[in-house]
């Protein structure tokens, strides 16, 4: 969907196979961007008047993927149409593979899943207001796609004009939407099925275009031609953004160059677009000095004798910890009393505004992560400016460098790396065992397994038979002797520590039911020896294990160490504090004295999903979204402060030996790279609160 030369690589046109869909729907990957993409669905939803329009989202953002990203990608979406969600995705298992289906969970394996609500119910709100009445757009631009038909051919020759046919794609879409002109594509298949003659506008289906925009294309149909010179007859408004089309159903044609000659030509830029379309602007999103955002992009419905206007960003933010607010002044065209819907909360707030020369000016301050839902009332005769009141600063209270903590789980040792032997075979040499599933597969003359390979479930039932043991050296600094093992396949394992038997009772599960634990009978001082056996057949992979307890792990160049635990950890990531695999939930607890008076919390440095407040046992709300403050009202006397971060999953389930941990980096293969793209030493990603929360004291 992402670009011409990629529809008509693949699937041909995809706004012609969207009018067959009560409820069209796109699948946005890894945390893209794709406003054509969306914009092309929202086109058709609007012109066929679709009750709602679908998207899959968050596929192959992996295990460390944070609220504010789900966010953020929730929100640009949002005001690109999308009012059914469809997240990526809930486990039934863990199992094999399926581990590997680009996560997070949405689901019990994630340790933030029972906390998802908040970010579900933003966008609920969000999609109630914007389901309701209809779109307010007035520019319709004529979608290039059958241009790229014409050009489309062999790379050696054809390559130069398709890209630069994308680019002008990419190009007309960024300027408009973030230059404040809400559009739709008109699609040329569709076109003699939508069109309907009227005295008012170009009218495609239940839409109605006050412009028309004929970007620098190789050719139209005549039947597109015919009734752009109608609409340019009765006075509408057609723009030729650069080069007028050449040809006419794909053969020569003065056609087009002859409209263009009767209408408005511009060149294909920016600034002379956003210009020549100065009329049909709703809205204009400034910033205080008087430059536009580049940044915003909306989606405005008239609902009644009102509308809604909800407003996001589209840029990724290039730093997760600013707190600076970005000054809006949002201009909308008529007389409007403006009341601002907070979605995080539920609740409604009146916002500063002006009215003036037919216009209403909003005053707003949006954080990184503020996505704005306005409802748009009926004019009232005063301005509102209202009179906050001001607090007086008395002093911040900075943390400790240290806090007691406590983890929410069982420490994690991951064992990652074993020698093996097949059938009894000699031991070989060490290996990381994620290859070795192929590597012994190969040596047993048994298909390998691989993102192509059948799922274990379309496998027929087998009698296995053959055999692996794995040999796990274990290097610890301290005796334990509460120590447990996860595995997938315990029910199915021999297992001995130190060449002593050990009865595989499960005793629970670990991250999900498929990773099955039981007790061992205790660690050495120095090297511990772990074997394994296990059937291999076609439906069985070798995975991970697991040692889990209440230990410290030192990483000691390719060496994972046990070591004693502290009773103190400072504000950093969790890999430098003997917890470099650890993925649950982390509490940290510290005590403050105060009068009695108004305290702000501020936490803007953390990895993590979101961190949960609880002041004398008393919990007081989450911070997960810039500005990263939360407020609330403290008597005199101690307090007992307690933050629970709420961790992820990477440095547990991750590719933790591939070297480009690129964002898109979530199928199986990651996990079985070699040369340059694996590497012995463990790729861990942080967690944790990164540095001291602060907070300032006001009366």
């Amino acid at each position: 969907e992402i670009s011409p030369y990629k529809q008509t690589e693949n699937s041909g046109d995809v706004m012609r196979c969207y009018r067959n869909m009560e409820i069209p729907g796109i699948d946005i990957l890894c945390n893209n961007v794709e406003l054509g993409t969306a914009k092309q669905c929202q086109s058709v939803k609007n012109q066929l008047r679709r009750e709602a329009m679908a998207s899959e989202m968050y596929g192959v953002t992996g295990w460390d993927f944070d609220f504010r990203g789900y966010k953020f990608q929730g929100d640009w979406q949002a005001a690109l149409g999308v009012t059914i969600r469809v997240p990526h995705l809930s486990w039934t298992a863990m199992q094999g593979e399926a581990k590997r289906d680009y996560p997070a969970s949405f689901n019990y394996q994630s340790p933030w899943w029972r906390e998802y609500k908040y970010t579900e119910d933003h966008f609920a709100r969000i999609n109630v207001a914007l389901s309701r009445g209809k779109p307010c757009v007035k520019v319709a631009v004529i979608h290039p796609l059958e241009s790229m038909y014409l050009a489309f051919g062999p790379k050696d020759t054809c390559n130069d004009l398709c890209r630069q046919l994308d680019e002008n794609f990419s190009n007309i879409t960024n300027w408009l939407l973030r230059g404040g002109i809400d559009f739709d594509f008109i699609n040329e298949s569709m076109l003699p099925m939508q069109y309907k003659d009227s005295e008012n506008g170009f009218c495609v289906g239940a839409m109605t275009y006050d412009a028309v925009i004929v970007t620098p294309c190789l050719t139209l149909r005549s039947s597109t031609l015919e009734r752009l010179k109608k609409f340019s007859k009765k006075g509408g408004k057609l723009i030729f953004a650069g080069q007028a089309p050449r040809y006419a159903d794909a053969l020569f044609s003065s056609g087009c160059e002859e409209l263009a000659g009767k209408n408005i030509r511009i060149p294909f830029e920016r600034c002379s677009l956003l210009d020549a379309l100065k009329d049909e602007r709703d809205i204009d999103i400034l910033n205080t000095d008087g430059t536009r955002t580049d940044n915003l992009i909306y989606n405005l419905r008239e609902d009644n004798k009102s509308k809604w206007l909800f407003i996001a960003s589209c840029v990724q933010p290039e730093c997760k910890e600013i707190t600076d607010a970005q000054k809006l002044i949002i201009r909308v065209k008529g007389e409007y009393a403006p009341v601002l819907y907070n979605t995080l909360n539920g609740k409604t707030e009146n916002t500063e505004f002006k009215l003036k020369n037919n216009a209403t000016e909003i005053y707003i301050n949006r954080y990184q992560s503020d996505s704005i839902l306005l409802r748009l009332g009926e004019p009232k005769k005063a301005s509102i400016s209202e009179n906050k009141v001001r607090l007086n600063h008395i002093k911040t209270l900075y943390f400790p460098a240290e806090a007691e903590y406590e983890l929410e789980e069982e420490n994690v040792l991951i064992l990652d790396r074993a020698r093996y032997s097949l059938d009894n075979s000699p031991i070989r040499e060490e290996e990381e065992i994620l290859r070795l599933d192929n590597i012994c597969r190969a040596e047993l003359s048994m298909p390998p397994r691989g993102y192509d390979y059948p799922q274990p479930w379309v496998i027929p039932h087998e009698v296995t038979k053959h055999s692996i043991k794995l040999y796990f050296t274990i290097n610890s600094e301290t005796e334990l002797c509460d120590v447990k093992l996860a595995s997938e396949n315990i029910d199915n394992a021999k297992i001995t520590l130190n060449n002593k038997p050990v009865i595989s009772k499960v005793c629970g599960y670990y991250t999900d039911r498929s990773i099955k634990k039981i007790v061992l009978p205790g660690i050495l001082k120095g090297e511990n020896t772990l074997t394994m056996q296990l059937p291999l057949g076609l439906r069985t992979n070798t995975e991970w294990c697991y040692l889990l307890g209440n230990f410290g792990v030192k990483l000691s160049g390719r060496k994972a160490v046990i070591v004693p635990t502290q009773e103190k950890i400072g504000y950093m990531s969790l890999d430098r504090q003997k917890m470099p695999f650890y993925g649950g939930n982390v509490i940290y607890r510290t005590e403050i004295e105060t009068q009695s008076c108004t305290a702000v919390l501020h936490i803007n440095h953390f990895r993590g999903a979101l961190i949960r407040v609880f002041i004398d046992g008393e919990d007081i709300g989450m911070i997960a979204f810039s500005p990263y403050a939360l407020s609330f009202k403290l008597e005199k006397g101690k307090h007992k402060i307690k933050l629970v971060l709420y961790g992820h999953r990477f440095n547990t389930f991750g590719a933790l030996h591939c070297v480009s941990q690129l964002e898109w980096a979530g199928s199986p293969p990651t996990w079985r790279t070699d040369g340059d793209e694996w590497c012995y030493e463990y790729v861990t990603r942080e967690l944790g609160i990164l540095s001291a929360p602060r907070i300032e004291i006001f009366e």
